[in-house]
């Protein structure tokens, strides 16, 4: 297996990266919306056929999650809510020292490294962990020509 060095725009970015070290100096100053926001951790995995994508999700049911494709960009969205989201409205009442547990809504889209086909991708949601198989378009799988000799 092949690793790939991949450098996300927001990790180069300096202002992003002065507000990441400021909210792990002074996380009481971080931005609400930046501390409710979150993305789900995924691996991506490719072979000669086929593309897995897979989320870890937990505390989600399959209900709380939709999967779209789109002009090779796989999107998984949902909202993770229940008692995490009900435990918010007793901390009003109470003194939190910990909160490190993420929920509300997530959206996270996923530029695919090859043109697949949609049409019979599949997924599958166990243990908190999704994994979508994309098999990849017949028209941009590679493929060997033969050369005729005259």
């Amino acid at each position: 297996m092949a690793l790939v060095r991949f450098t996300p725009r927001r990790l180069t970015d300096p202002l992003a990266q002065f507000e990441r070290v400021l909210d792990s100096v002074v996380p009481a100053f971080a931005s609400p919306a930046r501390r409710q926001t979150w993305s789900p951790r995924v691996d991506v995995r490719e072979t000669e056929d086929a593309l897995t994508v897979s989320a870890e999700l937990p505390g989600l049911t399959e209900g709380d999650i939709e999967l779209n494709v789109r002009e090779n960009v796989l999107t998984i969205e949902g909202e993770k809510g229940g008692a995490a989201a009900e435990a918010e409205e007793t901390y009003e009442k109470e003194t939190v020292y910990y909160s490190e547990r993420h929920y509300g809504k997530f959206r996270r889209s996923l530029a695919l490294p090859s043109h697949v086909n949609a049409d019979e991708a599949n997924a599958t949601f166990t243990d908190g962990v999704l994994t979508v198989h994309l098999p990849k378009a017949d028209s941009h799988r590679s493929r060997q020509i033969a050369i005729d000799a005259d």
